[in-house]
């Protein structure tokens, strides 16, 4: 029997790594949770005095590190938007008034822009079908 009698070798393919998106409730659970945050900011505008309880935080060392915390999680937000968003008025108008509107607005960003951030992060919302049933591709 020679070599040229035997069947050809099948190459086994790469195996690929399923690269599949959060589940499907992450857009709605982070609308919940910034709509809430909103009725929350709302509420303490009614309620509070910003001026002097923000002076008060301010003089605090645990208060100072909470806001430098706080806008540390800003800057890093905003390095994400400008990681997503293709334009610049776009990554402007997304990263900018974070620092003013607080984690509301980015809260907005990705229930907006969920599909965006997805494709930017190379991951699919649901499994291609090739894939559902457990086979890689």
């Amino acid at each position: 029997m020679s070599a040229t009698d035997l069947p050809p070798v099948e190459t086994p393919r790469p195996l690929k790594p399923k690269r599949s998106g959060p589940p499907g409730w992450i857009v709605p659970l982070v609308g919940l949770l910034g709509a809430a945050f909103g009725g929350f900011i709302v509420y303490a505008s009614l309620r509070g005095d910003f001026a002097a309880e923000f002076g008060a935080i301010t003089m605090l060392p645990w208060g100072q590190v909470t806001l430098a915390d706080l806008y540390l999680g800003f800057v890093f937000v905003a390095l994400a938007v400008f990681a997503v968003e293709s334009s610049w008025r776009a990554r402007l108008f997304w990263a900018l008034p974070t620092f003013f509107l607080g984690n509301v607005w980015p809260a907005i960003w990705i229930v907006v822009r969920w599909r965006v951030i997805l494709a930017r992060l190379g991951w699919s919302q649901t499994l291609p079908a090739d894939q559902a049933d457990g086979s890689a591709s």
